[in-house]
């Protein structure tokens, strides 16, 4: 077993499956076997977070990788496990978000290629095509109306002028005897 195991809660309460695992080596020299013990503890606590927590660090920093190994300076530890915990718990919400994303594809096409969404797509198409041979229908219906109801106004209008030219004719030949009769007296 690990020194310390740390199991990672995200701020809503939920229990991540990867956790991270720490092994502290007081002796001054971190050695093949403190490596291949990490390495174990990956397999037993199903983790790839296995840190060595040393003051064996080589070079200027406060940590190193060695053979696949983090190892971490006990004063860059809690720096350095605060930053892996924010990063799998991005990548459980990314995961989520994808496999939601998946999932909802999933069921978009189950919904689009189901045989009752063929029907509905049929009945709809069909109900569009009778409404359109209606709208035709009433366009065709209309326009043979309007032709008609023009044709009666100007039959109306041209029996109006007729009788019109007629009475007029009728009422001005009437008017020249009336004038003609008065010139004779005279």
């Amino acid at each position: 077993m690990a020194d310390v195991v740390q199991k990672i809660v995200t701020a809503n309460g939920e229990k991540l499956s990867t956790s991270i695992v720490y092994d502290k080596k007081m002796a001054s020299d971190v050695t093949a076997a403190d490596i291949a013990k990490a390495k174990k503890y990956r397999i037993i606590h199903n983790t790839d977070y296995s840190i060595i927590v040393t003051k064996d660090i080589k070079g200027k920093g406060f940590t190193e990788v060695r053979d696949g190994i983090l190892l971490v300076h006990p004063l860059a530890v809690l720096d350095t496990s605060r930053r892996i915990r924010s990063f799998l718990i991005w990548t459980s919400h990314q995961t989520k978000i994808s496999s939601g994303k998946d999932l909802k594809n999933n069921k978009l096409v189950e919904l689009l290629t189901s045989p009752e969404y063929n029907r509905d797509m049929q009945t709809k198409i069909e109900a569009r095509l009778k409404l359109e041979g209606l709208q035709t229908n009433e366009i065709n219906y209309h326009n043979t109306m309007w032709k008609k109801r023009n044709e009666l106004i100007n039959e109306w209008s041209e029996l109006d002028s007729k009788y019109e030219a007629m009475i007029r004719d009728i009422i001005e030949e009437e008017e020249s005897k009336d004038d003609s009769k008065g010139d004779a007296h005279t």
